[in-house]
């Protein structure tokens, strides 16, 4: 009898961990779809105007760099894109994730990026790597990145592929 009992137990425990596991998969892929996949296709192709569509107004962008918010931000990604598509640029953006926590209307998640950028397409690119933290808000239906940070050093240490290849068995987002 207490066999059964216990037997029982834990089939409601378990019940609820898979009816939000499956829910985490709807969310991821819905911001995924909304947020990542727009994210690689406008930042590859330099389209700003895109780009900042996927922010909220009032978005926070840091690194070690400092801090830059909204307007200035858009503003400065206009700038950044049309300079570099001018100077005839290729870039190409890869994600991993580390942690990806989700609630109905806010998302926190860490990974991963690789960056490689080419003069022309037959030059071969440099590769940057770097360690992002992204703070997502469910705004009118929709995903959009509120705040933004990252770095290319991680405790002290240069950020390597090895570090990014170490996430890539969760997967590498790098198609629209």
């Amino acid at each position: 009898m207490k066999i059964c009992i216990g037997l029982a137990f834990y089939c409601l425990l378990c019940l609820p961990a898979s009816g939000f596991a499956q829910q985490d998969s709807l969310v991821q892929a819905e911001i995924d779809a909304q947020i990542w996949r727009p994210f690689i296709q406008a930042y590859n192709s330099f389209d700003a105007d895109r780009y900042n569509a996927l922010h909220t107004a009032d978005v926070l962008r840091g690194g070690p760099w400092g801090l830059v918010t909204g307007d200035a931000y858009f503003q400065n990604n206009i700038s950044r894109f049309a300079k570099s598509k001018a100077a005839g640029l290729q870039r190409k953006i890869a994600f991993t994730f580390e942690h990806r926590v989700h609630q109905d209307s806010v998302a926190y998640e860490v990974g991963y990026y690789r960056v490689e950028i080419s003069e022309k397409a037959s030059n071969a690119p440099i590769t940057s790597y770097g360690q992002f933290h992204v703070v997502l808000k469910k705004v009118q239906g929709g995903w959009k990145i509120a705040q933004d940070w990252d770095a290319g050093n991680l405790n002290g240490e240069r950020i390597t592929s090895d570090v990014f290849m170490k996430h890539a068995a969760k997967g590498i987002y790098e198609k629209p």
